[in-house]
């Protein structure tokens, strides 16, 4: 076995119940990752460039509920931490169906971090912008 061998996995539940309301939980172990509580941007340019995965932690964690408000509207809410560093992407979604082919999907995703004062230390989420996404879907 070569030393480029590392093992990840992921693995999650998912729920619905009768009156559409879902939940799911997700954990990835990224083989690749490190534990490490901070990284700097050089160093997660040269995690990227060495062909591994964008995800410089060890261990994530995403949760996740929906609910259909009604039969053309649904919501959902979701969280992506790393648990190494407790930081993450909290983000909202709603897709609201306009027709049998055209569906309208607004995005909004904001992260939560931790930082030293110097900033040349933080987590991988603090170079990641809030985020608004407005989307019209076409299926044909």
């Amino acid at each position: 076995m070569s030393n480029d061998y590392y093992k990840s996995y992921s693995i999650g539940i998912e729920h619905r119940w009768e009156n559409s309301f879902d939940a799911r939980l997700e954990y990835y172990f990224n083989g690749f990752g490190s534990k490490q509580d901070l990284f700097s941007l050089p160093e997660m340019f040269l995690r990227a460039s060495e062909n591994r995965l964008l995800y410089p932690g060890r261990e994530y964690l995403a949760l996740g509920q929906g609910y259909e408000v009604s039969p053309l509207l649904y919501m959902q809410l979701v969280l992506l931490m790393n648990l190494n560093n407790q930081a993450g992407i909290i983000s909202l979604n709603t897709t609201y169906s306009l027709s049998d082919d055209f569906e309208l999907s607004v995005n909004a995703a904001t992260t939560y971090n931790k930082r030293r004062d110097d900033l040349l230390y933080s987590t991988e989420f603090f170079y990641s912008p809030n985020a608004l996404a407005i989307e019209l879907r076409g299926y044909f």
